[in-house]
């Protein structure tokens, strides 16, 4: 096409549009010491659900054993991967109240991925960098990997679930 700006910065505003509307949603239902352990697990699942492409993280974080699960073991991983992330991150919402949040850019990238940046304003503190790559699944944004002060969480996990895999014999079932 003679135009393909537009479209860039019409998926770049649109993916943008998508993190805002998530991050706004989660820290208005998962934030503050006031909502129960379960109903924020609960509702941090939903959100994973919603949001996240469970399906390519869990291909990503298996790494060389992905190649080596049935169906059924892999739909089991996507599951365990699901509730670790609920059990490690949920818990942690409690604490965050009042923080505020802003969308500071987003950019396409490989595999017609969209980069959004964000930053965390915390009182006291400096700026907290979140880089989040979605991708469109269905016609649906959905959170590919986040990376935090340039840390993925993606490669973070991969390596973590990588070694206990290995340690116990390269059974994914082990999990």
């Amino acid at each position: 096409s003679l135009f393909p700006l537009p479209a860039v910065a019409t998926e770049t505003d649109a993916a943008s549009t998508f993190i805002n509307d998530l991050i706004s949603r989660a820290i208005a239902t998962l934030t503050g010491k006031s909502i129960p352990a379960e109903v924020r697990a609960q509702r941090f699942r939903d959100m994973l659900r919603e949001g996240l492409d469970s399906e390519h993280v869990a291909g990503f974080v298996l790494g060389p054993y992905r190649r080596r699960t049935t169906p059924e073991e892999f739909g089991e991983f996507v599951s365990v991967l699901e509730d670790y992330v609920v059990n490690t991150y949920a818990r942690r919402l409690s604490d965050y109240e009042g923080q505020k949040f802003a969308v500071t850019g987003a950019r396409p990238a490989k595999r017609k991925q969209t980069v959004v940046s964000t930053e965390f304003i915390t009182e006291g503190g400096p700026p907290l960098a979140v880089s989040w790559k979605v991708r469109r699944r269905k016609e649906q944004f959905k959170v590919v990997d986040i990376t935090v002060e340039g840390l993925s969480m993606m490669v973070a996990q991969r390596e973590e679930f990588v070694s206990v895999i290995g340690q116990n014999g390269g059974k994914v079932k082990s999990l």
